[in-house]
């Protein structure tokens, strides 16, 4: 045998000899574990179409629909912008979302996908094939239908595969960050912590719900910006102290919690790897000093409405002071951290030029700002029960939810015993994490991790509109499946377990965990297929969010016009002005109800009804866009039921209707000349006049109104030459 040939035997057994308990002769296999089980885990998502709030970041964003020519527009505008624009809106959110590397993936595959070359994002202007020749009708998504649903289920597909593909790629690249840094000599504790991240249910709405890319590429980043920080300290080199902050950029360009990192790196370092900087040189302790006076003052800045972080670059200017003194020892570290100093304030550029800080409007609506009808006491105690919920999930996945908005969550005060639970599990867990971490402990960094980013989304810190999300604890569960697989791996060895019971548990475990999360991940990502299917799901998992009992109220009316829904289309629009009333019950303000439920109730033949909902929502919102067609709709119906009644012989009971028709939409041409015959039929020649007169405004060249007019005034006494008849209702 060859030197060559028994080096590469040797390398397969000490690959082999890093497993004791999974049965892996090598790590390609724990690779391809990995990988098929995300696969399987997440395959069934891509027959998925649009859900949720995909369409603001991707098929409402004119944007990302003109393919990469949008890129430029989309690096320098708030990701919601072209939404806020087309819905007559100014920025809702305090700080803006500035999350732009996910947006722009989106422009890039809409270049494969095709083009909506008008800008419209209607099925009748899909040009597949990129010929500006509008594509023949096509019922796409099978439901009966050929409307915008269909020309959107085309990109689908791609979509959520590039998804599920980047979340198996960050699982993949997590384990070798393990295996390669964390835990060189632990490969069961690496694939373990990759496995239990890689199956965790709570991930569904991250993988399903297309908009949540951000979260992916954020943790993706991450990982690949650790990996970078720990090549640059030890091979010393430019090249990986460039690509650090390279990441760490792309990072902050995913998602803007990455900004912890900054904290999260140095405790890394002196967990895993302290030999690689002098952590007793006293210049280090000041410049983390500064970090924590820094954190402090930002924390008051936010309490009085300014954006702390912005200051964030002045104390990267005190390190680099502290740094680059001559008896500082860690020069690569200082360099180091003079790439992500670099990085973050490219960042801040980006976001300062391309968001508005603080929001245009009031924060008045409960739906962005949760907690607007607590007391400061409620708001306090029901942030720090989420935190104990957030916990429960991790642990018991079940049931899953797209919205834990308004209304979800109910006010807690202090004297709540959830509220006194999760004080005492995270002051115990805050304790535990600073004496593990004074000991240099593995699960330490779980917990420092795991903390780090739950503060971030806590509302803890910042106020982040929302109460809480599946989403949000994302970058938290690594830092869970870390300590959980830790006590998995060591746990049983302090105790004294023997290496085989150990082995045969913790692969039970393993097994038995896979096929439950697999079983609960597959079907929550079936939930996930449509806005159908979704919140047809959750209103019954979350009976009073307003959101669900809204988007569901929607969708039931969805439903209900699907030609093989026919016969049961008034019990689907009962269903669906049940939860509409419902969700107006909890929060009269709600606009998005009262613009479905009007839509409702107009279905049903309650004109009036639809009528006194749509204009409670004008108030609400004059210059909202739907109601722009809402009420045009609704005119053609009062017009069509007053000249029905007209037809009938009962013109006084047809009035009405034609006179709402002309309040809803002034400038119908067929509303005003049916107008225009009631009244000349009844001989009221002065609002006959009227009507024919709008009609002339309307289409000057129309011959049955210029007839009718000369009709009228040869009523009122006025000479015509011209011989009339009475106007038909047409």
């Amino acid at each position: 045998m060859s030197k060559q040939k028994q080096q590469f035997k040797q390398a397969k057994i000490n690959e082999a000899a890093n497993f004791s308990i999974f049965p892996f002769v090598s790590a390609k296999i724990a690779y391809l574990v990995l990988g098929i089980v995300g696969f399987i885990f997440y395959i069934n998502t891509i027959n998925n179409e649009f859900a949720l709030d995909d369409g603001i970041i991707i098929h409402k964003n004119e944007y990302v629909m003109k393919g990469s020519k949008g890129i430029k527009d989309i690096l320098t505008h708030d990701a919601y912008y072209s939404f806020y624009r087309q819905m007559n809106a100014e920025d809702q959110l305090a700080g803006g979302r500035y999350r732009p590397l996910s947006v722009v993936s989106f422009a890039m595959e809409q270049n494969f996908i095709g083009a909506f070359p008008t800008g419209r994002t209607d099925g009748n202007s899909w040009d597949v094939n990129k010929n500006n020749i509008q594509d023949p009708g096509e019922d796409v998504n099978e439901d009966g239908l050929f409307n915008e649903n269909d020309a959107l289920t085309r990109g689908s597909g791609l979509r959520h595969f590039n998804n599920m593909l980047f979340y198996v790629l960050s699982v993949l690249i997590l384990f070798g960050f393990l295996k390669n840094y964390l835990f060189k000599n632990n490969w069961d504790l690496a694939f373990l912590t990759a496995l239990l991240f890689c199956i965790h249910p709570i991930h569904t709405e991250v993988v399903a719900n297309m908009k949540s890319r951000d979260e992916i590429f954020s943790f993706l980043f991450i990982i690949l910006t650790f990996i970078y920080v720990f090549k640059a300290l030890e091979l010393r080199t430019t090249k990986h102290i460039v690509l650090a902050g390279f990441m760490y950029f792309l990072a902050l360009l995913s998602k803007e919690y990455a900004f912890t990192l900054i904290f999260v790196i140095p405790m890394m370092i002196y967990i895993f790897r302290p030999e690689l900087i002098d952590f007793k040189d006293k210049k280090l302790w000041g410049v983390f000093t500064a970090f924590l006076v820094f954190a402090v003052a930002m924390y008051e800045l936010k309490s009085k409405g300014l954006p702390g972080y912005q200051y964030l670059p002045f104390v990267f200017g005190i390190i680099i002071v502290f740094a680059f003194q001559k008896d500082f020892q860690s020069k690569t570290f200082t360099a180091l951290f003079g790439s992500l100093t670099i990085a973050f304030l490219m960042y801040l550029s980006m976001r300062f030029i391309s968001v508005t800080l603080k929001p245009a409007v009031p924060d008045t609506e409960v739906l962005n700002n949760p907690y607007l009808f607590a007391t400061k006491t409620e708001t306090y105690a029901t942030k720090i029960y989420v935190l104990l919920k957030y916990m429960k999930l991790l642990f018991i996945p079940h049931p899953l939810s797209s919205d834990y908005s308004f209304n979800t969550i109910v006010y807690r005060n202090f004297g709540s015993w959830d509220t006194l639970l999760s004080i005492v599990l995270y002051i115990g867990l805050a304790i535990t994490t600073f004496m593990l971490f004074i000991k240099r402990h593995i699960l330490s960094f779980g917990l420092i991790f795991f903390f780090a980013n739950l503060l971030m989304i806590g509302n803890i810190v910042f106020d982040i509109g929302a109460t809480m999300g599946e989403r949000l604890i994302y970058h938290s569960s690594f830092g869970f499946a870390l300590c959980i697989a830790w006590l998995l791996i060591e746990g049983p060895k302090k105790l004294n377990v023997s290496p085989s019971l150990q082995k045969n548990s913790v692969l039970g475990i393993a097994i038995v965990l896979t096929g439950l999360f697999g079983y609960k991940t597959i079907e929550r990502n079936a939930e996930w297929k449509s806005d159908i299917t979704l919140f047809t799901k959750d209103v019954k998992t979350v009976p009073n969010s307003v959101l669900c009992l809204g988007n569901a109220g929607a969708r039931w009316i969805d439903l209900s016009e699907r030609p093989e829904n026919k016969d049961s289309a008034t019990a689907f629009l009962n269903r669906a002005v049940g939860y509409l009333k419902h969700a107006l019950d909890l929060h009269p303000k709600y606009v998005n109800g009262y613009l479905n439920l009007g839509l409702a109730q107009m279905k049903q033949g309650d004109l009036d009804g639809a009528y006194t909902t749509w204009k409670t929502a004008q108030k609400l919102y004059p210059n909202n866009p739907y109601l722009q067609s809402y009420f045009p709709y609704l005119a053609v119906n009062y017009m069509n039921k007053g000249v029905t009644l007209g037809q009938q012989g009962k013109l006084d009971e047809g009035l009405p209707y034609l006179e709402k028709a002309v309040e809803c939409n002034p400038n119908n041409y067929d509303i005003w000349y049916n107008y225009a015959g009631v009244y000349f039929t009844k001989g009221n020649w002065e609002k006959a006049k009227t009507g024919f007169e709008n009609c002339l405004k309307l289409n000057p060249n129309a011959e049955n109104a210029k007839q009718g007019l000369q009709a009228v005034n040869e009523k009122l006494g006025t000479t015509s030459t011209v011989a009339v008849t009475a106007p038909i209702l047409k």
